[in-house]
């Protein structure tokens, strides 16, 4: 059993695990309960935001518990049957927000708030180890469903500034509910063939289907009777997201030295929208399918220092949110506009580095090129839609990542280290360089003593 209490944010914390074993039955309790308030954000400057004392973040707390509850019945030596239970629960959990009033006068006040959230995971399984099957010598097989409810609270308010009646202004008031239902499988064997090689391979699968509602409302206040609008149009329709892979790997020791670690994988996906109460558009599907790949090679010079070489080719397909969504993002900043048309991005990478181990230091240095095909990114539509600038996700046809990864720690003695990392990243759109695509930091220095 244990507590925990932080005094920055007046948090409680208690959890507790129980152990057992009965025969061939095993057992596993666990539950953390946690009640956490508000914190304070010190003074200081933060990007173009200069906070001159401490200042509170509203929204920052949260009451929520984590309980687990695991079963193993071993039917065999080196085989077990398992089921499991996570569970999850939230409530009055927020975004965090620091009143603009504080930092830049006449800017709109937005509160995003996550009032419940509700997750349930049931799992059972199968392991098997030692089997010396033909095929497997290990087997580990689970299916799963996961029920996940959240609800969401946007609040948007823009004064009609100093001059206007005290509480004029336009208040929208954006209100989802979402309900995701995932299950699916994995099964994975393991077979050695003989003291230097490995296979792994398996399949895998998974469908997700979502339901929502969304309810809007807007109220211009300061002039007369307040005017209300309530829209409770979908932001996104009731749709599924299904997910198929295959997959192979190899580890291969060449000599002590020398290794390969090489895999391949057919994924097959499809998104599918259903008729959505308050929608006219009609249903519509899209699947993307591809064979991806991986090349990894490690080479240890010596004792000290290993060179490092990867080669692949990447997939992913756009989500739900990516496709479908049509209307305001929840952070309010903008009004996103459906593409069903997406096409999935593929993308060709490289990666070359060395690592280098003593007793005393431990340091890498990593060089990385990847380029990316029909990449997702967001582009401004220039016009409005409800008031707020239109964006909408759209494919890029080549975008080129370069860069740089260094790291390193050094154990000075008495349980002290002393480490740090930098990195640099370029980003261009290949076809129209002038295009910023960059959505991140070109250069990050970091540093730590523990």
């Amino acid at each position: 059993f244990g507590y925990r209490y932080g005094a920055a944010e007046d948090q409680n914390r208690w959890s507790g695990r129980l152990f057992g074993r009965q025969g061939r039955l095993s057992y596993h309790f666990g539950a953390t309960l946690r009640s956490a308030g508000a914190y304070e954000a010190p003074a200081g400057t933060f990007g173009n935001i200069t906070l001159s004392d401490e200042t509170p973040v509203n929204n920052t707390g949260v009451d929520d518990r984590n309980f687990d509850l695991r079963l193993g019945l071993e039917i065999a030596p080196g085989q077990q049957l398992t089921a499991r239970y996570e569970g999850y629960r939230a409530e009055d959990a927020g975004f965090g927000d620091v009143d603009p009033a504080r930092y830049a006068q006449g800017l709109p006040e937005i509160t995003i708030l996550y009032p419940d959230q509700n997750v349930d995971k049931f799992t059972f399984g199968y392991e098997g180890l030692d089997l010396g099957w033909a095929l497997a010598d290990r087997l580990d097989a689970r299916a799963f469903v996961v029920d996940n409810d959240r609800e969401l609270t946007l609040n948007f308010f823009q004064s009609f500034g100093p001059q206007a009646p005290p509480g004029a202004g336009v208040s929208i008031e954006n209100r989802n509910f979402t309900d995701i239902t995932t299950a699916g499988f994995r099964a994975e064997a393991r077979k050695a063939a003989g003291a230097r090689a490995l296979f792994t391979y398996g399949v895998d699968f998974s469908r997700d289907d979502s339901e929502g509602t969304d309810l809007s409302t807007t109220v211009v206040s300061g002039f007369g009777p307040p005017m209300e609008t309530v829209v409770d149009r979908p932001q996104i329709p009731n749709a599924t997201f299904r997910r198929l892979g295959v997959f192979v790997q190899s580890e291969i020791e060449f000599s002590d030295r020398f290794s390969v670690i090489a895999g391949g994988r057919f994924e097959d996906i499809r998104a599918e929208t259903e008729r959505t109460e308050g929608l006219e558009d009609p249903p519509v599907s899209r699947s993307d399918r591809t064979v991806v790949g991986s090349l990894n090679a490690l080479f240890d010079v010596n004792d000290q220092v290993a060179l490092v070489a990867s080669i692949g080719r990447a997939f992913r397909s756009p989500n739900l949110i990516e496709r479908f969504f049509n209307g305001p993002t929840p952070e309010g900043s903008g009004f996103q506009v459906r593409n069903p048309d997406l096409d999935a991005e593929t993308s060709f990478n490289v990666d070359l580095g060395i690592r280098f181990r003593n007793r005393w230091v431990e340091a890498e240095a990593f060089g990385f090129r990847n380029k990316i095909f029909d990449g997702v990114r967001v582009r401004a539509l220039g016009r409005e839609e409800q008031g707020l600038p239109a964006f909408q996700n759209v494919n890029v046809d080549e975008l080129l990542y370069r860069g740089v990864e260094l790291a390193a720690t050094v154990y000075p003695g008495a349980g002290l280290s002393v480490g740090g990392t930098f990195t640099h990243l370029d980003s261009e759109d290949v076809n129209d360089p002038e295009n910023p695509v960059g959505d991140s930091f070109s250069n990050k220095l970091t540093g730590r003593v523990r």
